[in-house]
């Protein structure tokens, strides 16, 4: 909702007239995400019929001149060639359901069987091809309805030539495609898909076969080099070089194409399940680096995929279920130093911790760990925050400030998964190193009043929050969404220690400083008003902390919020409501209170919803329910 809102004023401020196109939508809510002007046309593209927009266009098929200009064209003629006459090429393109993805692969397709038959024989076998292609389909309704399941057909005769000794289509070209749309999120470097691909072609076992045994690796890099040649000639594969570090990508190109290239894995390894074929050429991928590295063949990774790796191979790890490789890995000295060197404080931090998550996921999913996935992740957290420190104080001044910010994302994780100590001793060592009057220093008091507040050591929290308020005055810092962010959390310690008198002046300071700017800080001003109620309820105050209840609900309404915030505020308002025999209103805010329960249950205990049901059932007089 704030990045709407932020996103909504940064275009008034910009311009008065919006058209966006958005592509593939499916769903409503993602057309009003994009909704941010009244001046604003918004075009979709969809396959759903049921959207809720001012007007439809049903996009035609390509007529029968359309469809051979296309076929032409993708095979390398000109528009006009006498070749759009002949009965084979409008036979081919009628058999193709002058479907636009169909006729652009059959043409690439064609041009590749040109090169080898010639024109009269490569139309001649083409059309041979379709006509049992869509005599295979010809009874099938799905086909009758959608034109993807030629498209299907074409792609598999396409990656099964006939190149094996008895005549037997090879496997080589939908290895190198399934496994390329397992492993890899698009678009990826070419340097990496071919590493993956090298390393299957020594390992697979109907890969080795086809090619006669093990091949020396001059004559698989040929080998692999042509399988990417053909499948980029083929439409399947398309190159992108990217201008930022000259290097080619790898993408397939259309999500038909991806899903037809994914649904082959189950083919090429029958009998086998889905996530284990995934696993095997996960591993794949992550042996062949880790062998580079082991090799120290550093010069060679850096040409190739280094970048790449930094970015994305502890989530390979995590895929090919190696939870020990990832976890050395992420405390390496030497991985450190690269990741962080190449990628620098800010984008590593976030890299780190993106790939402990999904460690801490996979671990506690697989189960067959002796060791505890929080323990293990908040050790690397703890190697990692110091790491940071410690090349703060090498480097100097210039990065001083990067590295707080770091060590302060590594510890609110690290409390976040429950070790608040070690995320405290971590801000300590942090602030030592850091300027006083920094903003990043701040922040990190902010956290250990955070943590001191979750630890119940309200003293403490408090005496965070003034030397943190005392360097945010010396920085002339008494505006903004942080500073009324430390306010509220100095309000929530004094009314911990029962201080309602100075907690509300600080709530309603907060409340003062958001409200500055109510467009931007909704949501801030929801929950402020949500704890501003409940110091009314803590105090006997039931009127006030009605009114400021239901004004915190009416807010978080208006702007769609779901929270489990918003469920508290329904729940606490429903016991006021019943309070005061408003019976009808409580029933109906104790099912709006479940009903946001239920859509936040990873932040709600079941327990909550159990007493929140057994007063809706009272109220009910339903005594049996209650």
């Amino acid at each position: 909702f704030q990045l709407k809102s932020e996103m909504t004023q940064l275009l008034r401020e910009n311009t008065s007239n919006l058209l966006l196109v958005l592509d593939d939508v499916q769903d409503d809510i993602e057309i009003e995400w994009f909704r941010f002007l009244d001046q604003q046309c918004l075009v979709v593209t969809t396959q759903s019929q049921n959207l809720s927009v001012t007007w439809k266009l049903d996009v035609e098929l390509l007529t029968e001149d359309e469809a051979l200009e296309l076929f032409l064209t993708e095979a390398g003629y000109a528009p006009d060639d006498p070749l759009a006459n002949s009965f084979e090429a409008k036979s081919i393109v009628q058999r193709c359901g002058l479907h636009p993805l169909t006729i652009r692969m059959v043409g690439r397709w064609f041009s590749l069987k040109e090169a080898t038959a010639g024109v009269v024989k490569a139309l001649e076998e083409l059309d041979q091809e379709l006509s049992s292609c869509t005599a295979k389909l010809r009874h099938s309704h799905s086909y009758k309805s959608n034109p993807k399941y030629i498209l299907s057909e074409v792609m598999n005769l396409s990656v099964s030539p006939v190149l094996t000794a008895g005549c037997q289509p090879t496997s080589l070209m939908k290895t190198c495609l399934s496994s390329m749309a397992v492993v890899f999120e698009h678009p990826v470097p070419r340097e990496a898909v071919m590493l993956l691909w090298t390393e299957l072609f020594l390992i697979e076992p109907q890969v080795v076969a086809e090619l006669g045994g093990k091949l020396s690796s001059r004559k698989i890099q040929k080998r692999v080099n042509f399988m990417l040649e053909a499948l980029v000639a083929l439409g399947l594969i398309g190159e992108v070089n990217n201008h930022k570090d000259e290097r080619i990508y790898l993408e397939i190109s259309h999500k038909s194409q991806l899903d037809y290239a994914k649904s082959l894995a189950r083919e090429l390894h029958v009998g086998v399940d889905e996530k284990e074929i995934a696993e095997q050429w996960h591993r794949a991928f992550v042996n062949a680096y880790l062998t580079k590295r082991a090799d120290d063949k550093v010069e060679e990774l850096e040409q190739a995929c280094r970048e790449y790796a930094y970015n994305n191979i502890v989530l390979h790890m995590i895929r090919a279920r190696k939870y020990n490789n990832a976890v050395r890995l992420l405390g390496d000295d030497r991985f450190l130093v690269e990741r962080f060197g190449a990628r620098g404080f800010e984008t590593a931090t976030k890299l780190h911790l993106r790939d402990c998550k999904e460690l801490l996921n996979a671990m506690e999913l697989d189960g067959d760990s002796n060791e505890d996935p929080y323990e293990v992740v908040a050790s690397i957290d703890t190697k990692v925050a110091a790491f940071v420190i410690a090349e703060a104080q090498k480097q100097g001044d210039d990065i001083l400030l990067d590295a707080g910010k770091a060590v302060h994302e590594l510890g609110f994780a690290l409390a976040e998964n429950g070790f608040s100590p070690e995320a405290f001793l971590q801000y300590k060592s942090a602030l030592k190193i850091l300027p006083k009057r920094s903003h990043i220093s701040c922040v990190l008091l902010y956290g250990m009043g955070v943590i001191n507040l979750l630890r119940n050591d309200h003293s403490r929290c408090l005496k965070n929050l003034n030397d943190c308020l005392k360097r945010m005055g010396e920085n002339n810092i008494t505006t903004g969404a942080f500073y009324a962010e430390v306010v509220l959390l100095k309000g929530d310690a004094l009314l911990a220690q029962c201080d309602y008198e100075e907690a509300m002046k600080f709530y309603d300071e907060t409340l003062k400083v958001l409200l500055c700017d109510p467009t931007n800080n909704r949501v801030e001003i929801g929950i402020a008003m949500y704890r501003k109620g409940m110091l009314h309820y803590a105090r006997g105050e039931k009127e006030d902390a009605l009114k400021v209840l239901g004004d915190s609900i009416a807010l978080k309404g208006k702007i769609g919020e779901s929270s489990a915030n918003f469920a508290a505020a329904y729940y606490f308002a429903g016991h006021l409501l019943a309070d005061h025999k408003r019976i009808p209103e409580a029933i109906d805010y104790f099912e709006k209170a479940i009903h946001m329960m239920k859509d936040n249950l990873d932040e709600i205990d079941n327990v909550d919803i159990y007493l929140t049901t057994g007063k809706l059932c009272e109220l009910r007089d339903d005594m049996d329910g209650s």
